[in-house]
């Protein structure tokens, strides 16, 4: 044990309940706010479209970032369900399988996807990308 955590240990022998209970809500506090500061930083390292892994009830399961909420990541597995993940828990996948591959990118639209959407959408024909005459 640490000799500052000695004495705040002897100290707390010499508070009284009300004290204690001050103590334990600035204790709680300060825990939720490193947590709240640790899920943020980890968040960081996720953006949408990562292939990852958590575990769920000891079962490893796969899948992609969709969308990014607050305290956690939602992703999409293959087998088409959403899970809310505390990125703290998620690692990426460095290897995808090529199943992997083909789900992420059934999931994600890519530019030629959104121009051939769009230009069905509006009657729109022969729009190209990245062509500044059209």
């Amino acid at each position: 044990m640490s000799n500052s955590l000695t004495k705040i240990l002897k100290m707390l022998g010499s508070l009284n309940k009300q004290e204690l209970i001050l103590l334990n809500k600035a204790v709680v506090e300060l825990s939720k706010t490193i947590r709240d500061q640790e899920l943020t930083e980890a968040a960081y390292n996720f953006n949408k479209g990562d292939i990852v892994s958590f575990t769920d009830n000891n079962i490893r399961r796969y899948g992609v970032v969709v969308r990014k909420h607050p305290k956690t990541l939602q992703v999409k597995t293959p087998e088409l369900y959403s899970i809310n993940v505390p990125p703290t828990y998620l690692r990426h996948e460095q290897k995808p399988s090529k199943n992997l591959l083909e789900f992420k990118k059934s999931l994600l639209l890519t530019k030629e996807d959104f121009v051939e959407i769009f230009s069905k959408s509006f009657n729109l024909e022969n729009i190209k990308l990245n062509d500044p005459n059209k």
